[in-house]
């Protein structure tokens, strides 16, 4: 069984934008679980394709497809 998760934002990024520490952190330790535990990730743009390719660079580049 293969699990894909489709991803909208990095919810970290956004809340570190509105100097949510806190909340970014425990978003960041989340993304970076779901992130490492899925076999396929999904992004809705290329935009975010790339970010998250440039913030989580320890995520296999053949599961992150859009």
């Amino acid at each position: 069984v293969h699990f894909v998760f489709e991803t909208h934002q990095i919810l970290s990024e956004n809340y570190m934008r509105n100097h949510e520490l806190k909340n970014s952190r425990k978003s960041r330790a989340l993304e970076m679980y779901i992130y490492q535990n899925t076999n396929i990730l999904l992004s809705i743009t290329e935009t975010l394709k790339k970010d998250i390719e440039d913030k989580f660079s320890n995520i296999a580049k053949t599961q992150l497809k859009t």
